[in-house]
């Protein structure tokens, strides 16, 4: 077993068959379990698609100058961060204080917390966490949030907890929304008591949803904004700089290292944050990411030799009502499956005959809590598996407390080789 939690006992828990419940994740790995054996709905991961997105985003994060901090809120997953860990990633980004203190349990020594900090709790909790061998560092976005920060800290005795100022955009998420704003309030953090300045921050997804010409222009004028904040906050880090610069979630990191590894020549870190890379996926990433197999054709030269993110997730359902021609009601819905980012992309069937390819047309067409509504022209009968691509890696784990791995999804009826908990 890849996981750590190999030793602990299974509960009753979705998509797991009844035999599970009482057994160690080895041991239900160890009984040969197949796919056909797993309740359904359910998630199957790619044991060998994952390991291969791990390479290949460290791989190319190494390649093009720049650290990795993957973010660690898409699986939530411990056994899979270490994976990333042990591929060249220098730690996690995490969302929120409770999963940064997963994440320090798990024995991450390095976290980003890509958010701002929102009560002297949270504040204490993450200067503990700083006192126990694991260095967190927080986002400040406003004068307002780095004194939070710093009166919880001076109440505390703790030492200076260290934060990036974020820059954001007019109608975007949080984040200063000038290189004037942001500088205002680099200033204060480096002179606020409880507060060390480390650098600067972004997220330019929030800039834009396509790779079309005017939203990658987008995207660079941002990137720019931000490295004029950083330039600029520079001379406020101790020693007159050169810190760390942070940006790049999974869909425009080939433009955050072109507008910020190229122009920032003073040694500063830049660190890359993309997450969702390692689930990939058949839908909004498949679209965006740089090293999609869209967004990466087949040429003479490029043959997808490992060079493309592949999809490591799939969902599985089985039709358990016809109640109109063209129309099958397949069990699973939101409670299941991603749906935020497209709905699921249906794939295949299995019939008595075998894995069937869904013809041209066919698809999801609406979900809610526990039905998917299928239109196909191609007859489906109650009790086919329907098999789904699925969309936003970042929604895809967070329905599932254990998840399945196979290696592949080409065997008629794959084995289930490993068992990965989540802590969502």
């Amino acid at each position: 077993m890849s996981t750590t939690w190999a030793a602990e006992r299974i509960g009753h828990e979705k998509s797991l068959p009844a035999a599970a419940v009482g057994l160690t994740a080895a041991e239900f790995v160890a009984s040969g379990v197949r796919l056909s054996d797993l309740d359904t709905p359910l998630v199957v991961l790619d044991r060998t698609a994952l390991q291969h997105n791990i390479d290949l985003m460290a791989g190319w994060a190494a390649a093009a100058g720049v650290s990795l901090q993957p973010h660690g809120k898409t699986t939530m997953a411990p056994a899979l961060w270490h994976r990333q860990l042990t591929a060249g990633a220098i730690g996690l980004t995490l969302a929120t204080v409770s999963q940064a203190r997963i994440a320090h349990w798990a024995g991450i020594g390095r976290i980003q917390i890509a958010n701002e900090l929102t009560s002297p709790q949270q504040v204490r909790e993450v200067a503990r966490l700083n006192t126990e061998g694991t260095e967190v560092v927080v986002w400040v976005d406003s004068v307002a949030a780095v004194d939070l920060v710093s009166a919880a800290v001076e109440s505390s005795g703790a030492a200076p907890v260290p934060v990036l100022v974020e820059l954001g955009v007019p109608g975007g998420r949080a984040g200063a929304r000038t290189v004037a704003d942001g500088l205002a309030v680099a200033e204060r953090a480096a002179a606020a008591p409880g507060v060390a300045l480390r650098g600067t921050a972004g997220y330019e997804g929030a800039v834009a949803h396509s790779r079309q010409g005017t939203d990658l222009a987008a995207v660079d004028a941002y990137l720019a904004d931000l490295v004029e904040l950083h330039r600029r906050a520079g001379a406020l880090l101790p020693g007159g700089g050169p810190g760390v610069l942070t940006a790049g979630g999974s869909a425009y990191f080939d433009h955050v290292v072109a507008q910020l590894a190229g122009p920032i020549a003073d040694g500063a870190e830049v660190i890359v944050r993309a997450g969702a890379s390692i689930l990939h996926d058949h839908g909004v990433y498949e679209q965006l990411s740089p090293l999609s197999s869209t967004n990466q054709p087949l040429s003479a030269t490029n043959q997808h030799a490992g060079n493309v993110f592949v999809p490591a997730a799939r969902g599985f359902g089985r039709v358990h009502s016809v109640p109109e021609p063209g129309l099958a009601i397949v069990e699973g819905g939101k409670r299941d499956f991603a749906y935020d980012e497209h709905l699921p992309v249906l794939l295949r069937r299995r019939t008595s005959h075998g894995w069937l390819e869904v013809p041209a047309g066919s698809g999801v067409v609406a979900t809610n809590d526990q039905h998917n509504f299928l239109r196909t022209d191609q007859p489906l009968a109650v009790g086919d598996l329907v098999e789904y691509g699925l969309s936003h890696p970042c929604t895809i784990m967070d329905k599932w407390r254990w998840l399945p791995l196979v290696d592949g999804f080409g065997d008629e009826d794959p084995v289930v080789v490993d068992l990965v908990r989540t802590w969502f």
